[in-house]
């Protein structure tokens, strides 16, 4: 591929997701309320217990940015 066709092609690629981003954008709420229901729905397909886990390691984390900022 010479340089001109592999801008080409990235440009191509921009306007595609942009695209993409317009029709997200333009769907109804009831569409966007399904779609996060039926993923919702979909969670008890995937292991959760070590999320967990990293769920309450973050929270410590945030704790002690919290704190030491009050401080600071």
């Amino acid at each position: 591929m010479q340089i001109d066709e592999v801008q080409a092609w990235a440009e191509r690629w921009k306007e595609v997701a942009q695209a993409e981003i317009t029709e997200l954008r333009q769907l109804p709420v009831e569409v966007k309320l399904r779609q996060l229901d039926a993923l919702a729905q979909s969670a008890s397909l995937f292991e959760w217990s070590s999320i967990d886990e990293e769920d309450d390691r973050v929270r410590e984390l945030w704790v002690m940015l919290r704190l030491r900022s009050a401080i600071q």
